[in-house]
């Protein structure tokens, strides 16, 4: 699947809050927000989250994004925000996006 393919099914659109974790130079990051399109597929499901617990998730959000998402990030859907608890960042060829599972 190609990024223009990819990007044809990002139907919504949500804000992604940058957290206080420090940039790739050790600076802290200014409190930012953008507003992305993105395909948010609600589902729960039990994963395990970065610290090894099993934990619900609600819903997977693919999004395609030039800059690292890290997990002090927050999405904000319908004026809620929600928190990160996988980051899956696909890389082939002729795609790069984020799959991205929130509780």
């Amino acid at each position: 699947m190609t990024t223009s393919q990819i990007r044809s099914y990002l139907n919504q659109k949500i804000t992604l809050k940058r957290g206080k974790a420090p940039d790739e130079y050790g600076e802290p990051n200014e409190p930012l927000s953008f507003d992305l399109r993105a395909r948010v597929d609600w589902e729960n499901k039990v994963i395990v989250d970065n610290y090894g617990k099993e934990v619900a998730s609600i819903a997977l959000i693919l999004v395609v994004f030039d800059s690292t998402i890290t997990y002090d990030d927050v999405f904000t859907i319908d004026g809620r925000d929600h928190a990160i608890v996988q980051i899956n960042r696909v890389q082939d060829f002729s795609a790069n996006h984020w799959e991205i599972r929130i509780r």
